[in-house]
Formats: structure tokens, C-alpha cells, sequence
């Protein structure tokens, strides 16, 4: 009777706790979550799906998805998540990053209820989840369109390792059904993005060691665990076929090649992460928002943040014999370095990734993300356990834990508000030049000047893809062409060339090619070289409109003298 109470307890506990973290998510999303849009590859994603008009089926959504790029094609649970999206909210953002959003917060209880079906505690899983559920290192997640598949990959990776534990935990004839539930997991994980195809598998380990850990010790089962395996690497190999048939992304390299940019990618992550602006730089970037940044409301949020999960940890700590047994941590930072590498372990192949701390490229951050979040928390369970009084112990975790999660809170908002005013720009930048050229002629050409290509790390516009997307969106006219003005466009004899990204596009011919300026809201057609060069000589000599300095999936360094300043609300400067 005693044993079923206890049960019955337990159970209530993660269920409760589970609605925090759930909640908690959707808390540091509130302030920013109303002033998202659209962004960079977001609008030729919605120029290629709407265009098919608002007749279309939704058969013909799902078609037009499908086949909208090469990364979509390698990914078909993307594109039939993000149909779907489309198909309910169509060009309406805020649908689809409220679902994108719940889709993190049921990430994060995931994360947790996998944690405690390790055997982790549950004051040590609560504080994780609660750390990795606002950390700002894969921060883009959160507010770009295009990553709406990266959160769903990991609720299905975790979805197909909780079924594994489940399994193995049932007798052998209950078995089939949870390895049904963690083969379709694994499946829309992968099908849906790459990271996490690594780290199944280190499936079998892990459902293994836990069986064992349950029976008290002994060999590892691994004979019974074999069947399960294959299943895991026929699926995994399967999909990496399918992916490595349609992928753009590979190319061909010596195994040195993959070693070097392998090597150098997770050196710079481990660097960023422990000396950038999240690891020791955090007090000065913290300092940076109190003293320059307009976020007072965020400020006010993030401390209530960290007072509410320093009470709620607090109470799961008197609820369990918390020891902070000291041998218990260095399995679990071992564990938490093998995941962080092995979240950028696909890109030993693709060499398709790069690193930042707040740029658009730390959406690749999600996986390795976790082993940040359990890292951190093992070393923090290890320094308190050198504390004599149980009392300390539990206060100062709990603390530290509440303060990291305040600062996550704060940092998340900080970043999320740049967001919301590079949307707001947009729309404007769209609507003046609605203003100012109520018509296109077909085949036009429309070269976008006096804008500057980022707010903070989120992008306005910064290249053909985005600007021709937004464009044609606008006028609904497929045979609009556009791009912007940078301090790499080139005025030839045969027309305009830009680079974006590394690549060349043009040449935009003359005749049909108009400059818009947005600073001064003027509309010139350029005939030929001689009146493109007059033009820039006299109104952008630098081709640069005068904006800070920035870098291609960086965007403009932040937390610095003289960086970009957030402001709550979001608004137009």
C-alpha cells in the first residue's frame, strides 16, 4: 500500500513538473513571440508555396512544399510539417511560431522525463531541462520559420528513446509495440533534420546500461539488444541513402578533409561555448543589457523567472534525500562532452556548418546543446557537494540553477526583440516601395538600396533569395526578379552583378532593372552602366548605406560598445 502511495506521488510530481517546464518555455517566449515574422529564406518558401493562389488545395500545399527545394526534398517530415503549418496559418506568423514554440516546450519535458528514465534524479533532471530549455545557444530555433523542423527532430529522437527504455523495461512478448513507437521517432526525427542521427546511435548503449543499471549490475544484455540494433542502423542507413541521393550538400573530400573541418568545427564550439558570450563573457554581456538596452519588462520577467524556479526547485529538493553523492558526476560530464560532440558529428560529412554564438548559424546548436545544459549542471552538483551542510547544498544549487535560467530568460527576450524589429522593418521597407511603385512590369528587376541587411543577428534583407521571395509575394508575379545592394555589387557593360553567401548572381540587366532607395522612398531606372555608376557615386559611393559592420549567418555583433541596441516593444528606428 505504502509502495503504491509512493508511486501515485512520484507520478504526480512529474506530471507537475512537466506543466512547469512546458510553461516555463512559454513564458520566455510571451514577450517576443507577437512581433515575429518571416525571414530571409522564409520568403521564398511562401512566394513558392502562395503563388499557387488561394484556390489552391491542399494537396497541391503539400505538393508545392515538397518539391520547393533540395533540402526539403532530403527532408520530407519537414516539408509535411511545414505544409501543414501553411495550409492552417498560410502568411499569418504568429500561428505558426506559437506551435513552433510548443513544439520546444514539449522538447524540453521530453528532455526531462528521458532524464529520469536514466536513473537521473529528479531535482538533478528538473534543473536540466530547466537550464537547457533557456539557453540562448541555439536561440534562431525559436524565432526563425525555416527551423520549425529542428525542434520536431528532437521530440522525435527523444520520443524513440523513451519508447527503447520503455521496451526494456516490459517483458519481451510487450516489447514490439514501443519498438514500433521508437522506429517511427527515429524516423521523423531523421526525415525531418540531421543532427540527431549521430546520437541514435548511442541508442542501444544507453537502453542496454540502463537494463543492467535496473537488474543491479552485471554484464552488459547485449544479446537480447541485437535485434534492436539492427533495426536502428537499417533505418538510419536507409535514410542517410535517401538523403545522400537527393543532397546538394556533399561534396567530394579526402578523409583528412572531413578530420580537419570536423575538428576545427567542434574546437570552436567548445570555444565559443566556454569563452564567448555565453560562457565567461556572460557577465559582461548581462552587464551590457542592464546598462544600454531598452528591456525593462524583460528585466522584471527574468527575475520573477529565476525567483519562480528557484522556489520550484527548492520544493523538489526537500521532497527527495538529495546527497550530491560526489562520484556521481564524472559519468555525467563524460556523457555530457560525448553528446556535445556528437551533436556536430554529421557535419563530418557535409561540412555544411558553422559556428556563432547569437548568428542564425546556432540554430546547428540544439543537440549539442544538451550535453551544454548537462555539463553544466554535473559541474555545479559536483562544486556543491564540496559544501558540508545539506541545507547549503540544496540552497546554493538551486540558486545558481535560478540565476543561470533568469539570464536565459533575459538573454532568449533580448535576442527575440531584434527579431521582432527586423520584421517590422521589413513590412515597411515593403510597404514604401508598394507606395512608391504601385506596379511592376513583368520581368522587372528591382534592386533594393538604404537598407541595411540585418538587425542585431536577424536578417531584413540580405540577398536575392529573401528580397526576390518578398517581392514577388507582393506584386504576385513570378517573373519579378530582385536583390540588394552591397558592398560586393559589381557594375559591368552587360548589367549588375551581386555575391551573396559566397555566390554570384547576375547579371540584372539593363532596361528593365529599377533601384529602389528606401532612405529617400525613390524609385530610378538604371539604362545602362553609366547611369548605375552616376548613382551610386552620388547616393552610396560605398554600396554599404551606411550600416554597422556585419557578417554573412552572424548578422552585427551584439553586447558590445557601439552594437545595436533591443528595445520592448520592438519598433522602427
Amino acid at each position: 500500500m505504502q509502495a503504491a502511495e509512493s508511486l501515485h506521488t512520484a507520478r504526480r510530481e512529474r506530471l507537475a513538473d512537466s506543466a512547469f517546464i512546458f510553461a516555463l518555455v512559454a513564458a520566455s517566449a510571451a514577450l517576443y513571440l507577437p512581433f515575429l515574422g518571416f525571414y530571409s529564406d522564409d520568403w521564398s518558401f511562401l512566394w513558392y508555396v502562395q503563388m499557387g493562389g488561394p484556390t489552391m488545395s491542399l494537396a497541391d500545399i503539400y505538393s508545392r512544399t515538397f518539391f520547393l527545394t533540395n533540402s526539403i526534398i532530403t527532408r520530407p517530415v519537414h516539408a509535411v510539417y511545414a505544409a501543414t503549418l501553411l495550409a492552417l496559418f498560410g502568411d499569418q506568423p504568429l500561428g505558426h511560431h506559437l506551435v513552433n514554440t510548443a513544439m520546444l516546450g514539449a522538447g524540453a519535458v521530453l528532455y526531462y522525463r528521458l532524464l529520469l528514465a536514466l536513473g537521473i534524479s529528479r531535482s538533478f533532471a528538473l534543473a536540466t531541462a530547466i537550464v537547457w530549455a533557456l539557453l540562448p545557444h541555439y536561440a534562431t530555433v525559436r524565432y526563425w520559420f525555416v527551423c520549425i523542423q529542428i525542434p520536431l527532430s528532437f521530440v522525435g529522437y527523444a520520443v524513440s528513446l523513451l519508447a527503447d527504455l520503455r521496451a526494456a523495461a516490459e517483458r519481451p512478448e510487450f516489447r514490439s509495440k514501443w519498438r514500433l513507437v521508437s522506429a517511427t521517432g527515429l524516423f521523423v526525427s531523421v526525415m525531418s533534420y540531421e543532427i540527431f542521427m549521430p546520437l541514435f546511435l548511442l541508442s542501444p548503449l544507453l537502453v542496454a546500461w540502463r537494463q543492467r543499471a535496473m537488474a543491479g549490475g552485471g554484464p552488459l544484455p547485449w544479446r537480447e539488444h541485437v535485434p534492436f540494433a539492427v533495426l536502428q542502423l537499417a533505418i538510419l542507413v536507409g535514410c542517410g541513402i535517401y538523403k545522400a541521393v537527393f543532397t546538394a550538400r556533399m561534396r567530394p573530400a579526402e578523409l583528412a578533409d572531413h578530420f580537419e573541418f570536423f575538428g576545427r568545427l567542434v574546437f570552436d564550439a567548445a570555444a565559443v561555448t566556454v569563452a564567448g558570450d555565453f560562457g565567461v563573457g556572460l557577465p559582461r554581456v548581462l552587464a551590457d543589457i542592464l546598462g544600454r538596452h531598452e528591456v525593462g519588462w524583460a528585466v522584471a520577467a527574468a527575475g520573477l523567472c529565476g525567483i519562480v524556479v528557484f522556489a520550484w526547485l527548492m520544493r523538489a529538493l526537500r521532497s527527495e534525500a538529495a546527497s550530491f553523492d560526489r562520484s556521481a558526476y564524472l559519468p555525467l560530464v563524460i556523457a555530457a562532452a560525448v553528446i556535445f560532440v556528437g551533436g556536430y558529428s554529421i557535419f563530418f560529412i557535409t561540412f555544411n556548418a558553422g559556428i556563432t554564438s547569437t548568428g542564425i548559424s546556432n540554430r546547428i546548436g540544439l543537440a549539442s546543446s544538451l550535453g551544454i545544459a548537462l555539463g553544466l549542471v554535473a559541474i555545479l552538483g559536483r562544486l556543491v557537494s564540496l559544501l558540508r551542510s545539506v541545507a547549503a547544498r540544496k540552497f546554493v544549487f538551486a540558486g545558481v540553477v535560478a540565476v543561470v535560467a533568469a539570464a536565459g530568460f533575459l538573454i532568449v527576450n533580448v535576442i527575440g526583440f531584434y527579431w521582432g524589429e527586423a520584421w517590422l522593418r521589413q513590412q515597411a521597407v515593403l510597404a514604401s516601395l508598394a507606395k512608391a511603385v504601385p506596379q511592376l512590369r513583368p520581368g522587372s528587376t528591382v534592386l533594393l538600396d538604404g537598407v541595411c541587411p540585418y538587425v542585431g543577428p536577424s536578417v531584413v534583407f540580405d540577398s536575392w533569395w529573401d528580397t526576390a521571395g518578398a517581392v514577388r509575394l507582393q506584386y504576385r508575379d513570378s517573373s519579378l526578379a530582385a536583390d540588394v545592394v552591397s558592398p560586393r555589387l559589381r557594375v559591368t557593360e552587360e548589367g549588375i552583378y551581386t555575391a551573396n553567401w559566397g555566390e554570384r548572381h547576375g547579371p540584372y540587366a539593363y532596361g528593365s532593372l529599377l533601384i529602389y532607395d528606401y532612405r529617400r522612398g525613390t524609385v530610378e531606372a538604371l539604362s545602362g552602366p553609366l547611369d548605375a555608376s552616376r548613382y551610386f557615386l552620388k547616393w552610396n559611393p560605398g554600396r554599404d548605406s551606411g550600416c554597422r559592420s556585419f557578417e554573412e549567418g552572424k548578422g552585427e555583433r551584439l553586447f558590445v560598445a557601439g552594437g545595436p541596441v533591443s528595445r520592448f516593444p520592438p519598433s522602427l528606428r
